[in-house]
């Protein structure tokens, strides 16, 4: 009995626990906490050091990434939220144990200053600056963040996202103040008699050009002799001038640098296969070689990241591989499902020196295009898709979301569309392509930013 009601004791102790913890600790963020948030991120970039060139860029409350990534964290889900997947916002997380202080897990964020290396882009080796450089990204305008603990006991998650997203590779957060060195100023030496001013030079007198020599006589021509009639000259017949190229128009299926078409099958890793193809069509328009002979592995980003074959996001390809690079086909064959991650060291390896965002905005495509194909999301819940066979393509305005991942390789201003390219084999439109309409973005190719890599 006596045991009975210590166990009995204990329990009741522990849930007691459990519940003051849920009272102080367990609630979503309150009005005064996102006030205490907001005040925060105001001080760092009022504050900042190094001190910017000029003011960093205030956020304001997003109340729609709030409830977005409220949603998320309550689902206990361990990756990303989608809208960081997608590229469409940075953010950071922070878990912890038992009592939870918001004004600590902020302070941690901002003492990471140290951390970035300002000379390399980049964050000191062995250093996890990322949360730092999200906070302070002046790319971005608008943030929130959320509070769980629905996902452990005792346990607290804690979620801050910014839109449009910043800490991307190889970028400052904002441009530091250049200010100019101050040289030392020397001393001028006090004569003890002044003396007399040194003689300007007489600049020396440009001579006279020589003069120039009477030409030889030229020599009387042969006449040519008199036809005794005159025939009627042959007058060719005007060309047609060519007309010049528009500034804006590209179709890389005609430059010889884009790999065959694939086939991604039954398995949702279009991600995998727009990403390598822009890394393969890239790299032969830098290294020249037959397109045809090129051959990356989709296996090993579908295996290697989350989700796999139930989607992905391009910027895991990019960023994810940019210090090991991708292996060949050959030595990772594509499985069509998700398999395990695999990597060998010893097998050759196509490496990129880096890679970016572009806006999300039709002339920026435009004009990237000119430097390569170009990765980029849009929807393909529509007929407009699963019909087509030629022609110039137009979604319906049914579309909320993007679920798909193309190359666009071309643009022709004239008709204003857009040449994609799929991964849905050869057999699908155009021998694997699609001309889509650019004078709407119905197919929400713009809301997304596309990405491309470098060489």
């Amino acid at each position: 009995m006596y045991k009975y009601n210590n166990y009995s004791t204990i329990l009741t102790t522990i849930f007691l626990f459990i519940s003051i913890f849920q009272v102080l600790y367990g609630a979503p963020l309150s009005e005064s906490d996102k006030l205490i948030v907001a005040d925060h991120h105001r001080r760092w970039r009022l504050e900042a050091v190094p001190e910017p060139n000029s003011p960093i860029q205030q956020l304001t409350w997003n109340t729609t990434i709030e409830a977005e990534i409220q949603a998320h964290i309550d689902g206990c889900a361990k990756d990303s939220s989608p809208g960081a997947l997608f590229g469409l916002y940075s953010e950071w997380k922070s878990s912890s144990s038992l009592s939870f202080s918001l004004n600590k897990t902020l302070k941690s964020v901002i003492d990471l200053a140290p951390t970035y290396d300002w000379p390399n882009k980049a964050c000191l080796p062995g250093k996890q600056c990322t949360p730092y450089l999200a906070a302070m990204s002046n790319a971005s305008r608008s943030f929130a963040c959320a509070k769980s603990t629905k996902c452990g006991l005792l346990k607290t998650v804690f979620l801050c996202s910014y839109y449009p997203a910043g800490a991307l590779p190889g970028v400052d957060p904002y441009k530091q103040k250049v200010v100019a060195p101050t040289p030392t100023p020397t001393t001028t030496p006090k004569p003890t008699t002044t003396p007399a001013p040194t003689t300007t030079p007489t600049p020396t007198t440009t001579p006279k050009p020589t003069t120039t020599p009477t030409p030889t006589t030229t020599p009387t021509p042969t006449t040519t002799p008199k036809p005794t009639t005159t025939p009627a000259p042959t007058v060719p017949p005007t060309p047609s001038p060519t007309p010049a190229p528009h500034p804006n128009e590209t179709d890389w299926r005609t430059k010889g640098i884009l790999p065959p078409v694939r086939r991604q099958a039954n398995c949702g890793s279009c991600w995998a296969f727009g990403s390598v193809a822009v890394i393969e069509s890239r790299y032969i328009l830098k290294n020249g070689g037959d397109p045809n002979l090129l051959d990356l592995s989709e296996q090993q980003a579908v295996g290697c990241f989350p989700y796999g074959c139930q989607g992905g996001a391009v910027w895991r390809v990019f960023n994810g591989l940019l210090e090991s690079g991708i292996q060949y086909e050959v030595d990772q064959p594509y499985l069509a499902d998700n398999g395990t991650c695999t990597d060998n060291p010893i097998k050759p390896h196509i490496k990129w020196s880096s890679w970016n965002y572009i806006p999300a905005t039709k002339d920026a495509i435009i004009q990237e295009l000119k430097n390569g194909p170009v990765a980029a999301y849009l929807a393909t819940r529509d007929t407009a898709w699963s019909n087509y066979k030629s022609g110039i393509a137009n979604c319906q305005p049914i579309h909320t979301d993007t679920n798909h991942v193309i190359d666009v390789i071309g643009y022709n201003p004239v008709q204003d569309y857009w040449i994609i390219r799929n991964s849905w084999g050869s057999s699908w439109g155009l021998g694997g392509s699609m001309l889509l309409n650019a004078s709407n973005d119905n197919c929400l190719m713009l809301k997304y930013r596309p990405a491309v890599v470098h060489f």
